[in-house]
């Protein structure tokens, strides 16, 4: 998602250069006359990416107490645990600080690369999603629902990080005669029949509550696989063209499993290619030395 900027508003560089000046005096000046500022956050990416930016976006909020900070993004309703953060998505033509979160660097761990754009030291700190004890609605009663439950998501929107449908319908078979249920989620792909079919029926928060509600989540580097972490659910990631190690952090409930072809992690490495999604081989999928088997072994070993 390569949606205009902020500052495509300006419609020329002179234009550009000259709100740039302006912020650059501003900013000091209104610091020291101990005025509110105005710090705009542009994100407007992947779910995924998003996800990542929840530490970043919350150490701002911390940073900044007596100013504004307002964030301009694709799926603020992961954001709203947030307090004293502004959603916007028509910000003000002038604002007094302006970060663009979107097209990090494939070469620095996404955390640190997101921290050094607005400025503030690293942490160690992984995203979290709080749900709220209120009741959502889920099309899926797990009081009915044999344990223990693993959700599969097999979506992507890159076509080399696909895992084959076949070794994921592997998959599913080898859980369900080990006793346990298995849900098939996510969006935007034709479902492959790995267990109850909950693929496009679910909103964001729907979807952070049932993976919430499941024992353990398998899924390909994926918006899913951000988001079963943010809610702390133990997860075995497949990795292919990306490295694990560039978008998570090390913790005991991740259980990243990595590619052994010559083309694994490529996207993080100076081979990477320019279009996302197309392998340096010319790989359809850069999991396929991934088998079935040890997926099963990874998330039998994981579920609580």
């Amino acid at each position: 998602m390569h949606e205009e900027t902020y500052e495509d508003r300006y419609t020329t560089p002179m234009e550009r250069r000259y709100a740039r000046v302006l912020r650059a005096y501003r900013w000091p000046l209104k610091g020291f006359l101990r005025q509110a500022r105005y710090i705009l956050l542009e994100l407007r990416w992947r779910l995924g990416d998003e996800i990542m930016a929840i530490p970043v976006v919350e150490n701002m909020v911390k940073a900044y107490p007596h100013d504004q900070v307002a964030l301009w993004c694709s799926y603020p309703e992961i954001f709203r645990h947030i307090e004293k953060l502004t959603l916007t998505d028509k910000p003000p033509r002038e604002v007094d600080r302006y970060c663009l979160l979107r097209d990090a660097s494939r070469r620095k761990p996404r955390f640190e690369d997101l921290a050094l754009k607005v400025g503030l030291p690293v942490e160690e700190h992984s995203p979290s999603l709080p749900l709220k004890a209120k009741s959502i609605y889920i099309p899926i009663d797990f009081a009915t629902l044999k344990t223990p439950v693993v959700a599969l998501a097999p979506a992507t929107t890159w076509a080399n990080k696909h895992w084959p449908d076949s070794y994921w319908r592997q998959l599913a078979d080898l859980l369900r005669a080990k006793g346990v249920t298995t849900l098939e989620v996510g969006a935007n792909h034709a479902p492959l029949g790995l267990g109850h079919d909950l693929v496009g029926k679910t909103d964001v928060l729907q979807l952070a509550h049932v993976l919430h509600n499941s024992d353990a989540v398998v899924s390909v580097d994926s918006g899913v696989m951000h988001l079963a972490l943010a809610v702390d659910t133990p997860t075995v990631g497949l990795f292919g063209p990306t490295s694990p190690d560039y978008y998570v952090q090390p913790r005991p409930d991740f259980h990243p499993l990595e590619s052994l072809d010559s083309c694994a992690g490529f996207w993080n490495k100076d081979r990477a290619v320019a279009e996302p999604g197309k392998c340096i081989l010319d790989h359809a999928s850069c999991l396929e030395s991934i088998p079935p088997q040890e997926v099963l072994d990874r998330v039998l070993a994981a579920l609580p």
